[in-house]
């Protein structure tokens, strides 16, 4: 596909990925280009298209090499961030779709990270091991107790009976649960302490690998997840 270069305009760039509006073959697009360190997501937009039709924008071409891809052009008003019931349908949507993904986990699992109770265990170890030095004895009792009840917690939602499936990278981890209920709910207050251990690892992650003029945005944000961690075991 033959991008128009006279047509390209800057939509968004920061140190993850640069998206840009331009045309080719007489239509609007969007061109957006990622980290080397960051999923295949044209991949998994493929195999999401193929499990749950209709909920994500077809890939039109994509340069695996130059981590890029090019999608179909959407109104700048789509995504309805000021409308609750616009969010709803969201949320309604995005949770049929993971529960029709659920099949396809272990080819959404060759493409992403593994979210899996074993692999979150292991990311808490991780976490604990990089923002240990930086707590004082108090505080790594605390956090040393929030990563014991870490197992007991996931068992407790393994018992919820909602399948494995895919994350959005972009969605509050509780959104895909749909209208709550009872089992979701409590599923979802489960969670919440999971999502931080998650989130420390993630940005721990993007210290080692960005620029180092980008890591001073970032410097705080495994030491603040872990205070927050600490305030949720306490």
């Amino acid at each position: 596909m033959d991008v128009a270069a006279e047509s390209m305009r800057q939509l968004r760039t920061w140190n993850l990925s640069q998206v840009v509006a331009a045309r080719a073959g007489g239509r609007a697009v969007v061109v957006k280009a990622t980290a080397p360190f960051l999923g295949d997501e044209p991949r998994a937009v493929d195999l999401l298209g193929r499990f749950a039709p209709g909920v994500a924008v077809p890939v039109l071409a994509r340069d695996p090499t130059l981590r890029i891809m090019v999608m179909p052009d959407l109104p700048e008003d789509h995504h309805g961030e000021s409308d609750p019931k616009v969010l709803a349908e969201m949320v309604d949507r995005w949770s049929a779709a993971q529960l029709a993904c659920a099949p396809g986990v272990q080819e959404f699992l060759a493409i992403g990270r593994d979210l899996r109770a074993e692999a979150v265990l292991a990311t808490a170890d991780r976490v604990v091991a990089a923002v240990s030095p930086s707590l004082n004895g108090a505080e790594r009792r605390a956090l040393d107790q929030a990563r014991a009840s870490l197992g007991t917690r996931l068992d407790r939602l393994a018992k919820c009976g909602i399948p494995d499936s895919i994350v959005h990278g972009d969605l509050h981890p509780g959104n895909w649960f749909g209208p709550p209920g009872g089992l979701r709910r409590t599923a979802l207050h489960l969670l919440e302490p999971v999502r931080l251990w998650l989130a420390a690892d993630l940005f721990g992650g993007f210290l080692r690998q960005i620029e180092p003029s980008e890591a001073p945005y970032h410097a705080a944000d495994p030491p603040a997840l872990a205070q927050a961690l600490i305030r949720h075991a306490n």
